[in-house]
């Protein structure tokens, strides 16, 4: 099959997913130092108020080039992987206080050359927040309801090379933090900020490889999945709730990198009375515990690792807190056999984030 090195755009989706794929011996090693200066972007106006300062922070990451180990880093476009370890102040830090994060991420080039190019740069971590809401000392802070959080980032910006180990990089970016609904309250905050630093280049580089690409196997797989995971309502109250999820579906590959399909889904959710009562969205039955629903997926892999939308509708048995008709959820999976993987899921609908599962695959 022709193959074409991604250098556009048009790739941007697909290089979403082996955010955790650094950790192999790769070609060449970079130091990156930068700082960010930007603003809290609040979902909500009633927390606008909150802010009254802005964000400001900085990172340290640690960088390889990868050069073609394998097929997977030619069809990417080689790109660089990392860890960044990343400092900010969250807009007020009496409520909000600060946050410190540790970030692996991908970052691809777009166009350009050694000496200019654009990147895209996206990562997923963890990340430990100084405040949160407390109802006696911080009752005030009502996006963040635990310590630690997950931490996604996005970035895109120049690399300009002053020489052959130093260059400078700029651009704009993106981050967001939450705990995934595991903690009430769970609104979370996001920075959107320009950021500007340097790269040193430990390594010399070493020549870029380029093995061969199997023939795509244009091959239909069917998934069972079963998922478990747990939230807390957003009633505010102490318990934690048990949720349950099974899905069955079908792919199709179209290329290496991205495979399209559907499937079926059934829920549990231990949580819908509480919710219901919050949101007093009316009588409560004991089968509203539960839901079905149909989904489309798209799916992009980097080797053993993938990361899965969907994007689905409720039939049959109805999500009736707030009646919302539509949900969503993305994951992360590892295959570590021909049949059998892993994966970390979050549900949400729409900007809201449900709760967070855990799971095993099955395919054929």
């Amino acid at each position: 099959m022709p193959h074409q090195i991604c250098t556009s755009s048009l790739c941007l989706i697909k290089h979403l997913i082996p955010i955790l794929y650094w950790l192999p011996a790769l070609a060449q090693t970079t130091i990156q130092a930068d700082v960010q200066h930007g603003y809290i972007l609040p979902e909500y106006s009633n927390m606008q108020y909150l802010i009254n300062a802005p964000a400001q922070g900085f990172s340290l990451s640690y960088v390889h080039n990868t050069k073609g180990k394998n097929y997977w880093e030619r069809i990417y476009g080689y790109p660089e992987m990392g860890v960044s370890m990343f400092y900010s102040s969250l807009g007020n830090n009496e409520v909000n206080g600060y946050e410190w994060a540790a970030v692996p991420f991908i970052r691809f080039k777009l166009l350009g050359n050694e000496k200019m190019s654009l990147f895209h740069q996206m990562g997923l971590g963890l990340s430990y927040v100084s405040k949160k809401f407390d109802l006696e000392t911080n009752y005030q802070n009502i996006t963040t309801g635990s310590h630690i959080n997950l931490h996604f980032t996005m970035r895109s910006g120049v690399k300009l090379g002053i020489s052959n180990k130093v260059a400078l990089i700029g651009g704009l970016s993106f981050d967001h933090f939450s705990n995934g609904n595991t903690f009430e309250p769970n609104l979370g905050l996001n920075t959107f900020a320009a950021f500007a630093g340097l790269n040193y280049t430990v390594e010399t580089e070493k020549a870029r490889e380029f093995p061969e690409i199997p023939a795509l196997n244009k091959a239909w797989t069917q998934n069972i999945s079963i998922r478990f995971g747990g939230k807390r309502a957003r009633a505010l109250v102490d318990e934690y709730f048990n949720t349950f999820s099974a899905t069955y579906s079908v792919s199709r590959n179209y290329k290496h990198w991205f495979h399209l399909g559907a499937g079926i889904d059934a829920f549990y959710d231990a949580s819908t009375r509480a919710e219901m009562e919050a949101a007093q969205s009316g009588p409560y039955l004991p089968r509203y515990d539960f839901q079905s629903g149909l989904h489309v997926e798209q799916t992009f892999v980097y080797n053993a690792f993938s990361f899965t939308l969907q994007e689905g509708f409720y039939l049959g048995l109805k999500y009736k807190v707030k009646n919302r008709p539509i949900y969503t959820r993305g994951f992360l999976k590892y295959t570590f056999s021909k049949h059998l993987a892993v994966s970390f899921a979050m549900k949400s609908h729409f900007h809201i984030l449900d709760f967070p599962e855990l799971g095993f695959d099955y395919k054929w």
